[in-house]
This record gives structure tokens, C-alpha cells and sequence, in this order.
């Protein structure tokens, strides 16, 4: 019996969707991270849809270079996280889950104003994500917070 490959092949495009922020500049933070695609494994501070939506991290003070250093070494605490990309207010990780080895990406983009810091985080695989990006987001918050680089937005 011969398997017809291209159902198969539309079927993995469309579970992996648009996963990171296409068309990235090579410098500079003048750009918007990507909103969510229609599925549930995904939440960003730029989404404009409630179900996706996460607040972005308000910065105690102006991003420079020594709390951009230190977001980034908490960002890349996070489980099971490796670094793809980054330079000066913006930064791409995979993060790896623990059993299943399923890449999620998560990306931070500071804002024009320095002051706050947008967030999104979206599986690679799957349609629903078991809230584990949400969860990640709010992990980072709490480290941030912590260390109080950020405070909570109410």
C-alpha cells in the first residue's frame, strides 16, 4: 500500500504555523513581534485578540545594557531554553519541554520607549499547548520581577 505523502506534508505546515517573527531586521528594535496564528498554542503582549493576549513586562527603569544582560540570563534559565537569537532589545530562544523535547519559541522586543518589553511565545508542534507558553511567560515575570528589573502592570 503507497502512502500519499502530501496530505501528511499540508497537515505538519499547517500544526507548525508561522512560529517566530518573520522578516526580522538584522539591527535595531523598530518592528512589532508577530500576532498569534488561530490556534491555542500561543500568547503574545502584541495580540490584539484576549485569548492570546499577555501583558508585556513594565520595566522599573530605561532598558541599558547591564538589565538587558541580566533579562537575558534569566530568560535563557528558563527550562530547557538555548539561544537562537539576539542583540541589544531583542532576543529569540527555543525552549525545549522537559519530556517531550517539543520546541516552543519565545522571543522579547523592548518597546520604542525603552520602558516596557513585549513578549510572545508559541509552540513549534501542535494545535493546543496545554497553557505551557502562558505559564512560561508568567514563569520569566515572576524571575523579573525578583530581581527587579520588572514590575506587574494592573
Amino acid at each position: 500500500m503507497r502512502l500519499n505523502i502530501l496530505p501528511i506534508a499540508l497537515l505538519l505546515g499547517l500544526l507548525s504555523a508561522c512560529v517566530s517573527t518573520p522578516n526580522v531586521p538584522v539591527s535595531g528594535t523598530e518592528f512589532r513581534l508577530s500576532g498569534c496564528p488561530p490556534l491555542i498554542n500561543c500568547v503574545s503582549s502584541e495580540s490584539e485578540v484576549g485569548l492570546y493576549f499577555v501583558e508585556p513586562f513594565r520595566l522599573t527603569e530605561g532598558l541599558d545594557q547591564i538589565s538587558w544582560d541580566r533579562i537575558k540570563a534569566e530568560a535563557l534559565a528558563l527550562p530547557g531554553a538555548s539561544l537562537s537569537e539576539e542583540r541589544f532589545g531583542y532576543l529569540e530562544l527555543t525552549c525545549y519541554s522537559k519530556l517531550f523535547h517539543f520546541p516552543d519559541v519565545v522571543e522579547l522586543l523592548v518597546d520604542d520607549s525603552g520602558r516596557m518589553i513585549n513578549v510572545r511565545s508559541q509552540s513549534l508542534l501542535g494545535i493546543y499547548d496545554l497553557g505551557a507558553n502562558r505559564a512560561r511567560v508568567e514563569v520569566l515575570r515572576s524571575h523579573l520581577e525578583a530581581q527587579g528589573l520588572v514590575v506587574r502592570t494592573e
